[in-house]
């Protein structure tokens, strides 16, 4: 795997190997040269980047990877009684949060990992990009190397009906013949 200069690069990287439509939605999508006007790891700085995303589409309606607005959402209120807790992005390894008061004003972000049943969101002691990255990888996982091709390639089996098609023109009997 080789090394990038800037902690995004391999994602780039991937949204120009991937063929598929929808499999990852972005709201932008920037340029490397536009990514690198840019400097840090923060939760901000990828928002600004690529807007709101909903990445490794399996299927119509259900992702991996999503990242969105700051919300306030249902769960919130069960490992936050407080309030100060806004819901960032969600993956198959469980749900990030930011404090609220981290989004009023520039510098470190404090976000906070929330996984299954447990009651409280855990400080997180990394930057949003080390948990992205991480969640990327463990949403590749889901794959085979078999699907990850199809995805990348966007060579999609047909379908039932197109396989039926297939199969009957395999039956058809072709002649030539010659008229007086």
């Amino acid at each position: 795997m080789s090394s990038y200069s800037d902690p995004y690069d391999w994602f780039l990287d991937e949204l120009e190997e991937v063929r598929t439509q929808r499999f990852h939605v972005l709201e932008r999508r920037p340029t490397r040269s536009e990514l690198h006007t840019t400097q840090g790891d923060s939760f901000a700085r990828f928002r600004r980047a690529f807007g709101t995303c909903r990445l490794y589409s399996h299927r119509p309606g259900a992702c991996l990877v999503s990242v969105y607005e700051p919300d306030r959402r249902d769960l919130c209120e069960l490992i936050d009684p407080g309030g100060e807790l806004l819901e960032v992005a969600t993956s198959t390894g469980g749900r990030l949060f930011m404090a609220r008061s981290d989004l009023e004003k520039p510098g470190r972000e404090r976000l906070y990992f929330h996984r299954g049943f447990s009651k409280r969101a855990r400080p997180l002691d990394e930057p949003f990009a080390a948990w992205f990255k991480t969640a990327c990888a463990r949403a590749r996982r889901q794959f085979t190397k078999k699907e990850w091709f199809h995805r990348a390639l966007d060579t999609t089996p047909f379908t039932e009906r197109e396989q039926e098609i297939v199969e009957a023109r395999r039956l058809f009997e072709w002649r030539i013949e010659e008229t007086p």
